[in-house]
């Protein structure tokens, strides 16, 4: 609703297209959605800014239908259904108090109107999850090339260039810092202060399951990446052994040799990893108990990008219902810089 001057984003295919499009007066540097937020802060009208935020997507069904009003012995009075409490009379409330205050002189802040998805769903596939997964392998590996490349320009570019290129070099070391900064502040901050081992024992604690955590050989201090991707493991497992499992109990047990290995038992139903499942299951939750939810495949696919492997089997060679379930993560083990 308010008004902002116009601006265009070009997309430079090469080296020279950057440079040119650097030289052109009034042009800058952004990384993305984040410095788009620090380019509308140049623009304000007002002292302040009030940033009102909301989601668009909707629970899905997952024993909220039919509609229906119980009573529980321990929550009181409670009403089911799919949306029955929902963001969307909130987003049209912001939506109105937009349209009322756009232009009005009584208004004394800046206002930004903020609405995202992937919020009412699990944590492997929300919107943080999501970049913490995608913004790790992806724009952090362009940005580095990009950081070479424009190192390498320098080496060949005439003198009236080399001011520009140095520019763009700064500025690509800092979105990457930024970026970093983002991945890292999606994981607790204890992964970071007080290491794996720390994080992992809060992660048990807040799993709503009896939990041992087991740690075998000399603990070492290890790098984010792998530290992220362990962490993100076992909080997968957790969540796919309560929720779709009906596990009680669970055992996570941690080595650390030439590799860093991970176990990770439940005593709920276990898996169906047989290929008649696999090929025909649309349930989620069958999906995301057999190893083909997007929550297990993403994390398979990053540990492979490692140089790792990560395993879904049953606990117990027993019959369905009886064995548990267990995921097995085996990751090349970097020590922290």
């Amino acid at each position: 609703m308010l008004r902002l001057p116009q601006f265009g984003v070009k997309r430079p295919g090469t080296v020279q297209e950057a440079v040119a499009l650097l030289a052109t007066p009034g042009a800058r540097l952004i990384a993305g959605g984040t410095d788009m937020v620090q380019l509308l802060q140049e623009y304000v009208r007002r002292p302040e800014r009030v940033v009102i935020a909301g989601h668009l997507d909707t629970v899905p069904v997952a024993g909220n239908l039919p509609h229906r009003r119980e009573m529980d012995s321990e929550e009181g009075d409670v009403l089911h259904g799919c949306g029955t409490v929902d963001m969307k009379s909130g987003d049209a409330v912001f939506l109105h108090l937009f349209a009322l205050l756009a232009d009005s002189e009584d208004l004394v802040h800046d206002l930004t109107l903020v609405l995202y998805d992937c919020e009412e769903i699990e944590a492997t596939a929300n919107g943080l999850g999501r970049i913490e997964r995608e913004l790790h392998d992806g724009p952090q590996q362009y940005l580095t090339a990009l950081k070479l490349n424009l190192a390498a320009a320098k080496l060949q570019a005439p003198p009236e260039a080399q001011p520009a290129l140095a520019d763009a070099e700064h500025n690509a070391s800092l979105a990457l810092a930024s970026l970093r900064a983002t991945v890292r502040g999606i994981a607790p901050q204890v992964l970071f202060d007080a290491g794996l081992i720390p994080a992992l024992d809060e992660l048990l604690a807040h799993s709503g399951l009896e939990t041992e955590l087991h740690v075998e050989g000399a603990e070492r201090s290890v790098d984010e990446t792998t530290a992220l991707l362990t962490y993100h493991a076992v909080a997968e497992a957790l969540t796919n052994a309560s929720k779709h499992g009906t596990a009680t109990e669970a055992k996570v047990t941690v080595t650390f040799g030439d590799m860093l290995r991970l176990d990770i038992v439940d005593n709920g139903t276990g898996p169906d990893l047989s290929p008649t499942a696999k090929a025909s299951t649309t349930d989620a939750a069958t999906v995301a108990t057999s190893g083909a939810g997007t929550g297990i495949a993403g994390l398979r696919e990053r540990a492979a990008a490692l140089g790792g492997t990560l395993k879904l089997a049953a606990a117990h060679e027993t019959a369905a219902g009886e064995r548990g379930g267990r995921l097995l993560v085996e990751l090349p083990l970097k020590e922290a810089e």
